[in-house]
């Protein structure tokens, strides 16, 4: 019996406070998972933000030998610009059963603040790491592009907003520890950043220009660069995925490849750049392509999903998946070198995350929004394809699967790989509870 996309486990964490996002998920060595996430306490106007990193043993419990029954965190309320708000970044597990989290400041602009924290085997904040575990870091950001531009058209009910406002995670399993700037589709023109960190925290400031590599496309009409995913890849390059947007608010599909000196790798598509065209609407419709997640493919290949928006009298969305080859071309035997377009509903489709297993299928994990339901209802969602882009009928006998913890809006960021397991992370809105759900695959 096949029993392929079928549900092996759903949990939750138990958690003080309201949880927003799940922005990691890995599994050690040892065998302990890992859950990254960012949370907030307090009343309403003076929340305190906080990451906090769970450890999971084999019952899918936290281990109460790591932290306080399982769970770690740190709040960087130390530091004038963090403690006004973070965005968790970047997870990165170490071989001494180790742990470090990257955020980021929720203010636009100048500077770029990242705090970087470390939690020992046992769930302490190491003292050996900057002061008492924890390093701030001010990167100051030379704005390239001031001319103003016009954000894309965003779709008007609250959760779509914030399905688009969300930050996306760092896949890494190197010793170099990356941060970068995810920019608020409202916020200015300008560049994407990258800044990475060596393993004791300290900024490499041999990385890019300075310490920063700035991804900026070459082509003066790409005013504003939005990152939303970066990987590490085998050959200690970086891949990135997100959109970039023109003067008149088109947006389109940005995925760029830099060299582990922090500059374009000018092998791969443009000069380092392959951008992807939303497709052709009717007059009067409005089409923009967002990535939102990338991962390394069979033999250095590059995988990166998304979703297209699309406006005429409402919104609609529909997943996106491209797959690249090593310098930056459409591979052939994917749906013919063309992007494959996903739906369920026809209306609210979006793909986050993406892995592929060893016989080269692809797992592309996000969300759907079911229709005609009200409340709004947005559950989670995966799907898995042949290498050749076709949908796989043998993953729940469609090709995909959809998961609801509660009715209301279910968010997911993060996904692993784990075994014979596709493991998603995520929350659950309403509820501000983080929800783990495993499927066979």
């Amino acid at each position: 019996m096949n029993r392929s996309g079928e549900v092996e486990a759903e949990f939750t964490i138990p958690i003080e406070g309201l949880v927003h996002e799940a922005f990691g998920v890995a599994r050690h060595s040892n065998g302990t998972m890992y859950i990254a996430l960012t949370g907030s306490r307090g009343k309403a106007g003076s929340e305190d933000d906080f990451i906090a990193v769970a450890r999971l043993g084999a019952d899918n419990l936290p281990d109460p030998t790591f932290g306080v029954d399982g769970i770690c965190e740190v709040s960087f309320a130390h530091d004038a610009i963090l403690a006004m708000g973070v965005w968790g970044i970047s997870m990165v597990l170490k071989e001494d059963g180790g742990v470090v989290v990257i955020a980021r400041d929720k203010i636009a602009g100048d500077p770029l603040v990242a705090g970087l924290a470390r939690f020992t085997a046992d769930g302490k904040l190491d003292e050996t790491f900057g002061k008492n575990g924890v390093l701030v870091h001010y990167l100051i950001r030379s704005k390239l592009i001031e001319q103003p531009v016009r954000s894309p058209d965003v779709a008007g009910n609250e959760w779509r907003n914030r399905m688009m406002e969300s930050r996306s995670q760092v896949v890494s399993s190197s010793s170099w520890l990356y941060l970068f700037e995810t920019r608020s589709l409202l916020g200015s023109p300008g560049p994407g950043v990258v800044a990475r960190f060596l393993p004791n925290g300290i900024w490499d400031k041999d990385f890019g220009e300075g310490g920063l590599a700035l991804v900026a496309p070459s082509d003066p009409a790409e005013l504003a660069v939005i990152l939303r995913s970066l990987t590490v890849l085998s050959d200690s390059a970086i891949a990135m995925c997100g959109n970039v947007i023109d003067a008149a608010g088109r947006s389109r599909g940005l995925i760029a490849r830099y060299l582990k000196s922090g500059q374009p790798d000018e092998s791969f598509g443009d000069k380092g750049f392959v951008f992807i065209d939303p497709p052709q609407a009717a007059p009067g419709v409005k089409v923009s392509l967002l990535f939102e997640g990338i991962a390394e493919g069979a033999d250095s290949s590059i995988i990166c999903v998304g979703h297209t928006l699309v406006y005429s009298s409402e919104y609609s969305d529909y997943g996106v998946i491209v797959h690249l080859d090593k310098a930056g071309a459409h591979m052939p035997s994917f749906n013919d070198g063309k992007p494959v377009e996903f739906s369920v509903s026809g209306h609210g489709d979006n793909f986050t995350c993406v892995a592929q297993q060893a016989d080269n299928k692809i797992v592309a994990a996000g969300y759907a929004e079911i229709l005609d339901v009200s409340p709004d209802q947005v559950e989670f969602l995966v799907a898995r394809f042949n290498s050749d882009g076709t949908r796989d009928l043998s993953f729940a006998g469609r090709g995909w699967t959809t998961k609801a913890y509660k009715p209301g809006i279910n968010y997911l960021r993060s996904m692993m790989l784990d075994n014979n397991l596709i493991v998603i992370a995520g929350t659950h809105d309403g509820l501000e509870i983080p929800v783990i759900v495993s499927f066979r695959t």
